[in-house]
């Protein structure tokens, strides 16, 4: 016969009582319960084993009854985890009790051309080097847009953040209003001198701004 089940550990002046959530008592226990390691739990009383944290869950502190969801931006990789750690650079994790995050290249959400600007994400929120964000934030190679300069935009960073409403713009290129995502090429490419600039100020010292019609903004000429 299973005698443990029955096991009380905890005396008092009343007689035994089952151990305490949080707490169990074996065989090889005398005259106490203890505590649960971290790692694992023990829900109900009387248990005579604790049991394991699951993968997505941990726990971190000894004598508890319940393991802890991994939050959203980090993972539990193994069953007796004592504590999570956040998703690495081009991971994300965008649900709790997670075991494991997933790659942004792997994910039919994204793709290989999106990563993340750092640890802990929940979501892939930058792009790869050599590749910009639209503003649908889908990725997109470099090459594909001929008017912005992803070289000058990344020269004090990875690359991973462009952003096409802030990254520079050719030589020869305009900004239709500041931060837009509208970037076209001028009318005379060599009126405009490119970088980040809107209205008169994207003019070449010899040109001059004027406006095409009411849904345009001004244009070097």
């Amino acid at each position: 016969l299973e005698f443990r089940r029955v096991l009380f550990r905890s005396f008092n002046f009343h007689g035994c009582s089952p151990c305490q959530a949080g707490t169990y008592a074996d065989a090889s226990t005398t005259d106490s319960c203890k505590a649960c390691d971290a790692g694992t739990v023990a829900p109900a009383t009387g248990q005579v084993v604790c049991d394991e944290c699951p993968p997505g869950t941990f726990q971190g502190e000894q004598g508890q009854a319940s393991c802890v969801p991994a939050p959203r931006g980090w993972q539990a990789l193994s069953a007796r985890a004592s504590e999570a750690t956040p998703c690495a650079v081009g991971e994300y994790n965008d649900a709790p009790g997670q075991p494991y995050c997933t790659r942004c290249a792997d994910s039919p959400l994204y793709g290989g051309a999106y990563t993340t600007l750092g640890v802990g994400s929940t979501t892939c929120d930058a792009c790869v080097p050599e590749h910009y964000r639209t503003a649908q934030r889908t990725c997109e190679t470099c090459s594909s847009n001929p008017y912005i300069d992803c070289g000058a935009s990344s020269a004090n960073g990875d690359g991973s953040r462009l952003m096409i409403e802030t990254m520079l713009i050719q030589e020869g290129a305009w900004r239709v209003a500041p931060a837009s995502h509208d970037v076209r090429g001028c009318p005379n490419p060599r009126a405009c001198k490119g970088g980040n600039l809107t209205g008169g100020e994207l003019c070449a010292e010899d040109r001059k701004s004027t406006r095409l019609n009411s849904s345009h903004a001004n244009i070097s000429y």
